[in-house]
């Protein structure tokens, strides 16, 4: 049986839709995911032009540029791009900067298991250890703030060359939401993580909670 051109078309973008899913498994790609989520709004299987140029507005592209750039990507010409077309695409490029969407997707689930942790076992440990739980979690707070300032300040500098008017002062990393609100995972995290470390220091303790052992015997 012979197929028809189109049946050939047809099944040679759907080949290349298969391949293009399985980028999505390599380390990383979970940004493409949220980026995805974040920017189709009414439909969570396509991004429709005006959700693109909404999402992607960035104060340098032209809105005519967003939208060569819109059907650039779009490559079935069906007037939205799914995950597989956004991923084709920043898939190029993406390479130098890989490794840090694959940290954070590690670090994402660092945090889960380190609050999950710090909520079944905070009251079992001495006044010691939960000082250590307490002084580990205001670290990492601390180490992340120190790790997004530098890329923040990057930014900003591109963004001035650009000729886009930037805010003088300590760096602050805007995030792209939809209508409810959401954020990124790791930032729901990094929230939760503040908010538990907020209640862990304020939290006011009866006798019986007082350890009888020393700071080196504080049975973890």
């Amino acid at each position: 049986i012979k197929m028809s051109d189109h049946e050939s078309n047809t099944l040679q973008i759907s080949e290349e839709k298969m391949v293009n899913t399985s980028t999505l498994s390599e380390p990383g790609d979970g940004l493409f995911a949220d980026v995805f989520h974040r920017a189709a709004k009414r439909d969570e299987r396509h991004i429709s032009q005006e959700e693109f140029l909404d999402y992607f507005e960035d104060e340098i592209l032209s809105s005519e540029q967003l939208d060569e750039l819109f059907t650039y990507i779009d490559t079935d010409q069906n007037g939205s791009i799914d995950i597989n077309e956004l991923c084709t695409y920043f898939r190029n490029g993406f390479e130098p900067y890989q490794g840090l969407f694959a940290s954070l997707e590690n670090t994402h689930a660092a945090i889960g298991t380190a609050l999950q942790f710090t909520s079944q076992h905070y009251n079992t440990v001495s006044d010691f250890g939960k000082f250590k739980m307490r002084f580990f979690l205001q670290e990492f707070i601390h180490q992340l703030k120190c790790l997004y300032g530098p890329v923040s300040i990057a930014l900003n500098r591109i963004e001035s060359m650009e000729g886009v008017p930037t805010e003088t002062g300590t760096p602050v990393v805007e995030t792209k939401d939809d209508d409810t609100n959401s954020v990124s995972p790791l930032s729901s995290e990094i929230d939760r993580l503040a908010e538990l470390v907020e209640r862990l220091e304020n939290i006011n303790f009866t006798t019986s909670d007082v350890p009888t052992t020393g700071p080196e015997q504080d049975n973890e």
